[in-house]
Parts: structure tokens; C-alpha cells; sequence
């Protein structure tokens, strides 16, 4: 429940950083979404494989839990390294018209 509202309020934030940039903001929530459930179960998968060969099947699966959390986090990270190097096009569209005035 608070993964949800974390990506929730993710989304938000997202969102108006976007606007603020003059970019639609649905798509770069939807990337932060998949982003986020896809660095989640990558690293899921991948630690899973590593504990079981290097441990065994008895190892503590709070560890996996914790790290996927952590690899959830980098790919919303990723996202938002994204926006935020987009363009102002706000800016653009000023330019553009003082230059046809």
C-alpha cells in the first residue's frame, strides 16, 4: 500500500515537472511506472538467482524484497534524469515567435 502511494506521489511530481517543461505528462508517468515495476522485478530475478547460487534455497528473502525496492527506485531515478534533461519547449515557442516578429 505505500509502494502505491509513493508511486502515486511519484507520478504527480512527475507530472508537473513535465508540464512545467510544456511535455505531455502521461507518457513520461506511464514510463515511471513501468520503469519502476520493471526495475523491481529485474532485480528481483537477479538477486534471487545470485542468493540461491551462492547460498542455497535458504537464504533470507528479505534481502531480495529490500533490493528490489532499491532497483524500483533507480529505475524512477532513471525516469527522472530523463525529464529532467528534456527541453523547455515553453521557451522554444517564445523564441519562435520573437523571431517571426
Amino acid at each position: 500500500m505505500l509502494e502505491l502511494m509513493l508511486l502515486y506521489r511519484l507520478c504527480a511530481w512527475i507530472g508537473n515537472v513535465a508540464r512545467e517543461k510544456g511535455q505531455s505528462a502521461i507518457s513520461y508517468q506511464r514510463m515511471l511506472i513501468l520503469y519502476w515495476i520493471g526495475g523491481e522485478l529485474g532485480t528481483a530475478l537477479v538477486t534471487s538467482v545470485l542468493f540461491t547460487l551462492l547460498f542455497g534455497e535458504d537464504f533470507p528473502y528479505i534481502f531480495v524484497y529490500m533490493l528490489a525496492y532499491i532497483g524500483g527506485g533507480l529505475g524512477a531515478g532513471f525516469v527522472f534524469k530523463i525529464v529532467a534533461k528534456l527541453p523547455d519547449l515553453n521557451t522554444t515557442k517564445v523564441l519562435a515567435s520573437d523571431a517571426n516578429a
